[in-house]
């Protein structure tokens, strides 16, 4: 059977303090098909978009286009027929739980530091990050349009670990992009490349984390 999950760095594993978890494809599946399909249904692909899109997002993502204007821009770019708050309720149509993330996160909640490092916007993490209902476990949150970075920049990085004030090596960070993994080994931490969610206890429990 194959493994989807690769863990990086596992020396010093009972040393884990904090646990830290991306929030897209880790604690909720982000489907942006379904925004498409209900904002721009003459859109029938992501590739013929990506280019133009991905730079408009980098920019709302860092904090440097509010989102007004970002909704604006994408709906005048790619020519919907949508309003503001069209556009809003169907961008945030994007997201399922995973149900297998939140039961962990509630059992190591008290056990160890919790945090949520997330490459976001407002429009996002008003309406469904913070309304999640594992929100209130984490003890540190770092989001992208709040400190004007992104993964997998090393800033972003450093600035969790501040709030966090856990040393790098006690620290253990999740995310389903190989990249966003690979910048945290750089930053000092552990890191779990996660491809697959149900295979989240299994790659925990390579660190001495045990959770059912």
């Amino acid at each position: 059977m194959a493994c989807f999950v690769h863990v990086i760095n596992q020396q010093e594993t009972s040393m884990i303090e904090a646990v830290i978890f991306d929030y897209g494809n880790v604690i909720d599946r982000c489907d942006f098909r379904r925004f498409l399909a209900r904002a721009a249904p003459h859109i029938t692909s992501m590739d013929a978009i990506r280019d133009q899109y991905s730079k408009l997002e980098t920019a709302h993502e860092t904090g440097d286009l509010p989102s007004d204007q970002f909704i604006a821009a994408v709906i005048h770019e790619f020519d919907l027929t949508i309003n503001s708050a069209e556009f809003a309720e169907a961008f945030n149509d994007i997201f399922e739980p995973i149900a297998v993330t939140r039961r962990v996160i509630r059992q190591l909640a008290g056990n160890y530091k919790l945090a949520l490092l997330s490459n976001t916007n407002p429009i996002h993490f008003d309406r469904t990050v913070r309304r999640a209902d594992i929100f209130s476990l984490f003890d540190t949150v770092t989001a992208s349009h709040l400190v004007g970075c992104m993964k997998p920049q090393p800033e972003i990085y450093l600035e969790l670990l501040r709030q966090l004030t856990i040393p790098a090596e006690r620290c253990v960070f999740i995310d389903d992009l190989a990249a966003n993994a690979a910048a945290a080994r750089t930053a000092g931490m552990h890191a779990i490349h996660l491809e697959d969610a149900e295979e989240l206890p299994a790659a925990l429990a390579e660190y001495d984390i045990n959770v059912d």
